[in-house]
This record gives C-alpha cells, sequence and structure tokens, in this order.
C-alpha cells in the first residue's frame, strides 16, 4: 500500500536525530499529517517525484492526496 511510501517520505524529511516514523501500527492518515508538518518546518515549495507509481496499490489516492494538499488546508 501506499502508505509505505509515505512513511519513507516522512523519514526522509526527518532531521537527523529524530526518531524515524514508523511504518507499521500508525495510519495512513498519520502518515499524511507528518508529511505535511515535515513540509512546513522546511518551509519553501516542495515537489515529489512519483516514479512508477503505476506499482502502487491504490496510486490514485496517493496522487489525489497530494494535488489537493492545499485545498485540504496542509500548506
Amino acid at each position: 500500500m501506499f502508505g509505505a511510501v509515505v512513511c519513507r517520505l516522512v523519514n526522509g524529511l526527518l532531521p537527523e536525530r529524530a526518531s524515524r516514523f514508523p511504518e507499521w501500527g500508525l495510519g495512513t492518515r498519520d502518515a499524511f499529517d507528518e508529511l505535511y508538518r515535515q513540509f512546513d518546518r522546511i518551509g519553501g515549495t516542495h515537489r515529489v517525484v512519483c516514479d512508477e507509481i503505476d506499482h502502487l496499490e491504490d496510486a490514485n489516492t496517493l496522487l489525489d492526496e497530494l494535488s489537493h494538499a492545499r485545498a485540504t488546508g496542509h500548506t
């Protein structure tokens, strides 16, 4: 599922000394919320490149979530 992809994105954005975001045990919404917190912490404009996204089980949901981040108040 794409939740693991979001967790990996989050972990790539966390400061070096921060605890890693768990890939198991939390919901996908938690992962997206943390992703948006990290985007806000870093600031600026962010571009997410989704290479080979067609291999994800539910790619449309991931794309929909990311493309509507501003409309849902996450930027």
